[in-house]
């Protein structure tokens, strides 16, 4: 009668090892990959706030602007300076509505409790990122006596940067072609959203900081270009 006998050997020492050592750079990778996909997403949603933010501000502008007259720039578009010459914030009238807006270095510190923001609400210390507002006599683009602009008053005004993250980063504006007589004219807008989060960007290109500098998946930086016609029918 032939007998088998039963071989009950485990895995060696040096087989353990082997698998031990697959197993872990196995979970490396998948760890690695969770992460990349993690700040992938990150950075995309970041990006997609910018953006609809952006939107959301030209789709309002060329309303407003295409149902107003043609306005000088001159008296109706103000770009606010702080005490170092740096622009600070800024004024845009077009006779029936205003936007009013802070740049983003100073959202940043006037939240923290550093410098006082160039442009306030009425008696109201909440932030001012991008408002538009009720102002029928184009009063926020005066100047008293004194130097001073108008305070906003926040019951006639609607914040278009929703998000506490977000600011403007730079807005400029031209006048490209104006019939004073018609009423009509036709403005070009320039504008820079980004997050508003300083940290994360350069401020003299105002681009996003390299990874190894500073995490840029919460960091992102889109520009505005866009015209809009005044038709000088209000209302229409």
């Amino acid at each position: 009668m032939n007998r088998y006998r039963k071989d009950s050997r485990g895995f060696t020492i040096v087989e353990l090892s082997i698998a031990m050592t697959l197993l872990s750079v196995l979970l490396i990778v998948i760890v690695f990959l969770v992460i990349r996909i993690g700040g992938i997403y990150t950075k995309g949603v970041t990006m997609k706030s910018v953006n609809q933010a952006g939107q959301v501000i030209v789709s309002d502008m060329r309303m407003t602007i295409g149902d107003a007259g043609a306005f000088p720039l001159a008296a109706s578009f103000i770009e606010q300076k702080d005490a170092n010459g740096r622009v600070a914030g800024g004024r845009l009238c077009t006779g029936e509505y205003s936007y009013v807006w802070n740049i983003g270095t100073t959202v940043e510190t006037d939240a923290s409790g550093g410098v006082q923001q160039e442009n306030n609400y009425d008696g109201d210390g909440a932030p001012i990122r991008f408002v538009r507002s009720l102002d029928n006599d184009s009063t926020y683009c005066t100047v008293s006596a004194s130097g001073e602009m108008p305070a906003v008053i926040k019951g006639n005004s609607t914040e278009l940067l929703s998000e506490s993250d977000l600011a403007i980063q730079d807005f400029a504006m031209t006048q490209l072609t104006t019939n004073m007589a018609s009423g009509a004219s036709v403005y070009k807008i320039t504008m820079l959203i980004s997050n508003a989060d300083t940290e994360s960007i350069e401020s003299a290109s105002n681009t996003c900081r390299p990874p190894s500098v500073s995490d840029d998946r919460f960091c992102a930086v889109n520009e505005f270009g866009f015209t809009v016609h005044a038709s000088g029918k209000r209302g229409g």
